[in-house]
């Protein structure tokens, strides 16, 4: 006896699903740089916030990337020119904790979200993400008859 789950008829955990689609294209390994976080702040809005301090606008892209499977991969990118220390204006660093490496996060967006907007504002990029249900997925009521 087959059993109907409610990843079946759509009902499914959006966040579970992302789980899974990040464990399926990393393999074992998670994306850990930058660190990020995934808010949601309803069933339709969320935001993943970067921590990329210190790097500019412009060594940033994001994009998204279509795959035929329904769901989209989100692409941050960083690609820092090298940077060649000036002999005139050598530092001495005691300690260099704060990374400053190019980097390539991807994380898989199920069907429907889409992004929004994003921006940079003291070191935290945001992407804001929507979700759009399509009229044929959403929700309606039934009139009942009776007689």
């Amino acid at each position: 006896m087959n059993m109907i789950t409610t990843k079946d008829v759509g009902l499914g955990s959006f966040w579970d699903y992302i789980n899974q689609l990040e464990r399926q294209l990393s393999g074992s390994r998670t994306t850990s740089y930058p660190p990020y976080n995934i808010i949601r702040y309803s069933e339709t809005s969320a935001a993943i916030e970067f921590a990329v301090a210190g790097i500019s606008p412009s060594d940033l892209t994001v994009t998204v990337h279509p795959q035929p499977q329904k769901f989209k991969i989100l692409e941050v990118e960083c690609k820092q020119a090298d940077r060649e220390i000036d002999a005139d204006n050598e530092t001495n660093y005691e300690h260099r904790g704060i990374a400053q490496r190019s980097f390539k996060s991807k994380i898989p967006l199920s069907e429907g979200w889409e992004v929004d907007q994003c921006h940079l504002e003291n070191g935290m990029l945001t992407v804001h993400l929507v979700r759009v249900v399509p009229e044929e997925q959403k929700p309606f009521s039934i009139k009942i008859q009776y007689h």
